[in-house]
């Protein structure tokens, strides 16, 4: 199944294909079949601690073991810092 992930901040920057990756469409990426938002932290190499919002078609999920469908768009945020 075919799925569109983006990226946000350094998870955009340490992506393998930095300079191919397209913040605006983001990044298209084949699953299979029931795959889990946990399935595709482990394909991107992205550590679930670190993620600190997940989104699946705008909304927001907190359980990553929900089971993905093809055309979803996938938003992964870290943890932000300030002051």
């Amino acid at each position: 199944m075919n799925i569109t992930v983006k990226l946000y901040s350094v998870f955009r920057l340490e992506y393998d294909n930095y300079n191919s990756y397209n913040g605006e469409k983001g990044l298209k990426v084949d699953l299979d079949r029931n795959s889990t938002i946990l399935d595709l932290l482990r394909m991107l190499k992205i550590d679930p601690q670190r993620v600190s919002l997940v989104r699946v078609n705008e909304r927001i999920v907190k359980d990553y073991n929900s089971i993905l469908s093809s055309g979803d768009t996938i938003e992964l945020f870290p943890f932000f810092g300030g002051g």
